[in-house]
């Protein structure tokens, strides 16, 4: 199979691409027909309605089929679901992997995952960088947090085990992420280069613990991170480029035999340090298979050029290459058990409110829960977060979100960040405060304590990081629902009103 190649469509068969708008570019039609790239990401902005993105799918394997690639395409996407998701809305809005450990059902994990997979399939879309493995025991995490499924290593292995199977029994292909684990970073590694000074025995006890349960499990591929792990490195090398981490740990402790694939090359981490083109040959080097160039269609040809470049001068030996090919190709046969299927809407939308009812949590050492009277007179505000992660497509439709206060007339206050601390509050019998923050300000803690003073009743609704809630008072009553979207704010609701009980446990400390 290898010798069909010449060295350079070796090398771009290695790569996953992105590219901009919901038609295929001139340059990713250019790169599959002539430099034969063999893989391909898509994010929220190559994604149009149901019947753009079939005929996306279906122009991109084509192409590939028209340049006589062996293999179909690797259309890849991170469908984590929750707050990194790159569908719209005219597919089923699954809950993400934090809500799911506050439901703490395996089943619901597998069967939301198997939903998933058949809405990726239906599409064309043939692998989800997913699920999230990362334990998330640091507070501070501005990049996983709620993207994990907790702070408990079996907790995240068991959920991380149900994912993989409801991919696997559709043929979808899985990445576990982010390994060795991202989760006990400060650092957003899209940013910059985060340090984790962990011991190995840490880390292999907390970090690689669920990565060793899903590989023994039929992981069918890894996703290494950016993140400097001092246990298994002296120097600042992050685990993407470190032959410590991917072939030492992963390939022969582990027993690893799939595909290792690279977080994407053009975060700050890479491209800020030692570039994007130079640390695509230092990932190979150091065992990874697949490399992910996600942006730029210039730095996309110049990593192609640097690769091909390293091994007509001996950095890399083409048998590296050719070991890399073979494990991606071995990847690419999973695709050809996938069978075209429909699926019911309906049927999905039942099961993924069903997850978000299930989800809502009450911090129970807290003050209790009084359900609410429909004729109680209720002012509703909105401190309204202005930062989050790179890694997050959707955006809180606040205004969306409120509708249902509309229904109960009751009123509403949207808070920007920067709040003035002379607000004007107007008598009500309950204020209800929602957040989409991961900490609060000093403006939203006066706010808090003002009410606090008069003897007013308060519910606190976390909508993504429970771990605002710390900064509450206790005398509060708190809830968490782990992600800001409309269906999470009915569930809340139907809580509030006494609709529902809060059946979540939370999976994180506060």
């Amino acid at each position: 199979m290898n010798k069909q190649w010449t060295l350079r469509e070796k090398i771009a068969q290695l790569m996953m691409v992105g590219f901009h708008g919901k038609t295929p570019s001139k340059q990713i039609l250019n790169l599959i027909e002539k430099e034969k790239i063999g893989s391909v990401i898509l994010f929220a902005r190559n994604i149009g309605s149901q019947d753009e993105t079939k005929a996306l799918t279906m122009q991109l394997q084509q192409t590939a089929k028209d340049a006589q690639h062996p293999f179909p395409l690797l259309i890849a996407i991170d469908q984590e679901n929750g707050i990194v998701s790159r569908l719209n809305e005219e597919n089923t809005v699954f809950p993400g992997n934090m809500l799911l450990g506050a439901c703490d059902d395996t089943d619901l994990t597998y069967e939301i995952s198997r939903a998933t997979a058949l809405e990726l399939k239906t599409l064309g879309i043939n692998m989800n960088l997913a699920p999230v493995l990362d334990v998330n025991h640091n507070p501070k995490n501005p990049v996983i947090g709620v993207r994990s499924y907790g702070e408990q290593v079996d907790h995240v292995s068991n959920h991380g085990r149900a994912f993989i199977k409801g991919h696997q029994d559709e043929h979808v292909l899985t990445s576990g992420k982010h390994f060795p684990g991202h989760g006990n970073t400060s650092v957003d590694s899209h940013l910059a280069l985060p340090i984790v000074d962990s011991s190995r025995e840490d880390l292999f006890h907390h970090e690689i613990a669920p990565f060793h349960t899903a590989i023994k499990h039929g992981l069918n591929s890894v996703m290494v991170n950016h993140v400097y792990y001092k246990a298994f490195e002296e120097e600042a090398v992050p685990a993407t480029l470190s032959k410590t981490v991917i072939t030492d740990l992963l390939r022969e402790e582990l027993q690893f035999n799939g595909v290792v694939v690279t977080d994407c090359l053009e975060m700050k981490a890479i491209s800020d340090t030692v570039t994007t083109p130079e640390g695509a040959v230092q990932a190979i080097q150091a065992g990874a298979d697949l490399l992910i160039v996600s942006q730029t269609y210039d730095v996309q040809m110049a990593t192609l050029d640097r690769i091909e470049q390293a091994v007509i001068n001996g950095e890399i030996s083409v048998e590296r290459i050719n070991q890399s090919l073979e494990r991606v190709n071995r990847l690419k046969q999973n695709i050809k058990m996938q069978k075209q299927v429909t699926y019911d809407q309906e049927k999905h939308q039942t099961l993924a409110r069903k997850a978000f009812q299930k989800g809502v949590t009450i911090r129970p050492d807290a003050q209790p829960l009084t359900p609410l009277k429909r004729t109680k007179k209720v002012n509703v505000f909105w401190f309204m977060e202005e930062n989050e992660s790179i890694a997050e497509d959707i955006r809180p439709n606040e205004h969306k979100m409120v509708q249902p206060f509309k229904m109960l007339n009751w009123e509403h206050v949207f808070l920007p960040w920067h709040m003035p601390t002379d607000v004007p509050v107007t008598q009500a019998d309950t204020h209800i405060i929602f957040t989409n923050a991961q900490k609060l300000s000093h403006h939203h803690l006066d706010f808090i304590g003002e009410l606090i003073n008069e003897h007013q009743e308060i519910i606190f609704v976390a909508l993504k990081s429970p771990y605002v809630l710390s900064d509450v008072p206790e005398s509060v009553t708190q809830l968490a629902v782990y992600e800001p979207n409309s269906f999470t704010v009915d569930a809340v609701l139907n809580v509030i009103l006494g609709k529902e009980q809060a059946s979540g446990k939370l999976p994180v400390t506060i």
